[in-house]
């Protein structure tokens, strides 16, 4: 589990597999003063990205058996937008963020082994209204954008 806040970091937490009670993660916060908005997580479970209203997108190298997060080298990312929503799709191929003052949407192409990002050709896409949440259908083909 990871509990990000407003000017808070980001909070990883281990969840107790017979009682779900959570523990928190070795060097917990992470990224404190982060206007976080947005998580998502790799298919893989390997990588967390937070987007940062400021326009600031950070990665981190999940370790599976602690919970605490690993900041990955070239990051964060800073772009000029507002990040709001984010999501990647269920293949783990692409992480989709979205700038809710500029109305645009940014792709990036996943690496599967070390969580480093590639815009995608002819990213940012400019959308009618300013996005917000974003979510899959379950085979991953479509994605729906909220405004």
């Amino acid at each position: 589990m990871v509990v990000g806040t407003y000017l808070g970091g980001i909070s990883p937490f281990t969840l107790a597999s017979t009682t779900g009670v959570p523990s928190k993660a070795p060097g917990s916060p992470v990224d404190s003063n982060t206007q976080l908005y947005a998580f998502a997580v790799h298919a893989s479970g390997d990588f967390l990205y937070a987007a940062d209203l400021r326009g600031d997108l950070r990665a981190y190298r999940v370790n599976r058996d602690n919970g605490s997060l690993t900041a990955l080298d070239g990051f964060p990312m800073k772009l000029d937008a507002h990040f709001v929503g984010a999501a990647t799709d269920r293949q783990g191929r692409f992480l989709y963020v979205s700038d809710g003052e500029s109305g645009k949407l940014h792709v990036f192409k996943t690496s599967e082994t070390t969580g480093a990002l590639t815009s995608a050709a002819n990213s940012p896409f400019t959308l009618v209204a300013s996005p917000g949440g974003i979510a899959f259908n379950a085979s991953g083909t479509i994605a729906y954008v909220s405004s």
